[in-house]
């Protein structure tokens, strides 16, 4: 009886990456062949590096307050912390001025202005506040107000802090707080519905800062609020509302930047109209007889509506022919 021996021989094989980039970051797709077939084999190759970070843009939100976001690069290894470095940059003007005596020529007077940049200071951490490494944008709080301040933002992973990216211009906080009370008024109302209105900056400098508006409705007992673009009309329907219910109305200004609010308006109040009233409650109906006038009549019994929506003026009462009631 004739024996066979099968064999299986399993290969291991691995695969170098020399002079690695970070374009070698990605899957890739291996492929055996032999003279019985082939294979095909899908890895996954993970380039594992310091993180990489571009501030994108930076913009000046207050007097004491720049807003920066950017793009981070973490190769397969999450941020753990930024480090933001801020400088002042100073730019100091002289006026210079000169006489120049021209032979046989009188002597007119010649100002000169120069510029210089001095006085940098050194590049020093904001530490007021820490950066959450969750997230890609931060308003940078406690600078001074009216001043170019350069940039540069670094971040850290557990390989290592990557290299500072400076933002490629100066940035100056603004001269003023683009604060904005805004006053609201009512517009119209019927019984489920009341319209308001409210006013828009007429500084330009102001109005470019806000860039939505918080519209809160309140009642005894709930708070509703609403937020409308900026650069939509300046007003809005409430609907859906409670017949002859009060409700007071505020409208606060908001940037989509620091994510906050201002002062919110004075409130206004106003009430629905009376609507329809909800059915009585309990209502009954039964037939009785006096023994003293031997009279027959039909008693009706009923208590006020659950929801009235409004004030009640007089019920009406009617019995549809061939009704049964009750003795």
């Amino acid at each position: 009886m004739r024996k066979h021996l099968f064999t299986r021989c399993i290969c291991f094989l691995t695969f170098f990456f020399f002079s690695l980039h970070h374009d070698d970051n990605g899957t890739f797709l291996c492929r055996g062949e032999n003279e019985y077939g082939s294979d095909v084999a899908i890895l996954e190759n993970l380039v594992l590096d310091k993180p990489g970070v571009r501030i994108e843009y930076v913009r000046a939100v207050a007097k004491d307050a720049l807003y920066l976001n950017w793009t981070v690069a973490d190769w397969n290894s999450p941020v753990t912390d930024y480090f933001l470095s801020v400088r002042m940059f100073f730019l100091i003007f002289f006026l210079m001025w000169e006489i120049i005596i021209l032979i046989f020529l009188s002597s007119p007077l010649f100002y000169y202005t120069q510029y210089r940049q001095e006085g940098e200071s050194a590049w020093v951490y904001f530490i007021s506040e820490k950066i959450d490494p969750s997230v890609n944008s931060f308003v940078m709080r406690g600078l001074e107000p009216d001043s170019e301040y350069h940039l540069k933002l670094a971040a850290k992973n557990r390989f290592g802090m990557g290299e500072f990216d400076l933002f490629h211009r100066h940035v100056r906080t603004l001269d003023f707080d683009p604060v904005f009370v805004p006053e609201v008024r009512v517009k119209g109302l019927t019984w489920n519905s009341i319209s308001i209105g409210w006013s828009k900056p007429t500084e330009d400098r102001v109005r470019e800062h806000i860039d939505y508006y918080k519209l809160t409705k309140r009642t005894d007992d709930q708070e509703v609020n609403m937020y409308h673009p900026s650069d939509k009309f300046s007003f809005y329907l409430w609907r859906h509302l409670e017949p002859a219910t009060n409700y007071s109305f505020t409208v606060s200004a908001c940037s989509a930047y620091t994510r906050e609010c201002g002062l919110a308006s004075r409130p206004v109040a106003a009430s629905t109209e009376d609507g329809l009233s909800g059915p009585p409650a309990a209502a009954s109906a039964g037939c009785r007889h006096d023994n003293v006038s031997g009279m027959n009549f039909v008693e009706v019994q009923w208590r006020e509506p659950r929801n009235k929506y409004g004030q009640i003026e007089f019920y009406n009462v009617s019995i549809p022919p061939h009704t049964a009631l009750a003795d």
